[in-house]
């Protein structure tokens, strides 16, 4: 694994190449002793849409902890490869890991928001650094893919891959498809990360660490977060206003992780 500097020094990037080649970009905040967390977003997002934008960063930083983000494969200003095979959840946790590695942590807070929580939760399964373990924007259906409320996530991305948005009928990946529109999404890639997801079982049953679940009261994709509570050994389940895209950028998601990263008794 090969570090350096991204070649923007304004923004304080720096890099990393995965095993596989493939360079992810991140950023580190704070200068503080309490401890470090680790971020992964979500799905179309980046480290700076999904914490810095939405304050987390600032929240945690003001705690003491120092923070680090990466931009997830396919996101952001990493790279963006268009093989499906390159996104696996495995393949993405070890990013995590590389990060980790990239900052030579011997122990660290995880805070994932949906995919990023998926991806987190693979990470606490396996990597005994962490401390605590965050999983926002998911429910009942990242537990139980055959549930009612799971994500289609191959009509997902044949959704981002079709030729005429109007043609797509089915109402989420319509939905998905027009926001990656209107944010003006690397589309091939999103549709590639889509497949790579698609099929792969997280064990939620295996988590070792205290975990917070937050689910926004609103929020479709998180549906039936107590379910997904009852498959985590030692969880517990914070509900805050807002749907997917807006509870997280609500005061009290910003204030539940604080209280659950800085509460001794976890």
């Amino acid at each position: 694994m090969k570090i350096r500097s991204d070649s923007d020094p304004s923004r304080e990037d720096r890099r990393f190449t995965a095993d596989d080649g493939v360079e992810i970009s991140y950023r580190t905040w704070g200068e503080g002793g309490t401890g470090w967390v680790i971020l992964h977003h979500g799905f179309m997002s980046s480290a700076e849409i999904n914490w810095e934008v939405t304050r987390v960063v600032g929240a945690l930083t003001e705690e003491g902890f120092q923070v680090a983000a990466l931009d997830a494969r396919g996101h952001g200003r990493s790279d963006k490869p268009l093989d499906s095979s390159a996104y696996s959840l495995s393949r993405m946790a070890g990013d995590l890991g590389s990060l980790v590695a990239s900052l030579d942590l011997e122990a660290f807070d995880l805070v994932g928001y949906s995919m990023g929580a998926l991806v987190s939760a693979v990470v606490a399964t396996q990597d005994g650094r962490v401390r605590r373990l965050v999983l926002g924007g998911i429910g009942r259906a990242a537990a139980d893919p055959d549930s009612d409320d799971a994500l289609d996530l191959i009509a997902i991305a044949e959704a981002l891959e079709a030729e005429d948005p109007a043609a797509i009928t089915a109402p989420g990946p319509a939905s998905f498809r027009a926001f990656a529109d209107s944010v003006g999404a690397d589309l091939a890639p999103l549709a590639a990360a889509a497949r790579g997801h698609a099929g792969e079982a997280v064990p939620f049953e295996e988590i070792p660490v205290p975990t917070l679940v937050i689910a926004g009261a609103e929020d479709p994709i998180a549906r039936h977060p107590a379910a997904l509570v009852a498959r985590i050994p030692n969880a517990v389940l914070e509900v805050v206003p807002g749907d997917h895209l807006r509870a997280v950028g609500h005061p009290a998601f910003r204030a539940a992780i604080t209280a659950f990263l800085t509460d001794t008794r976890t």
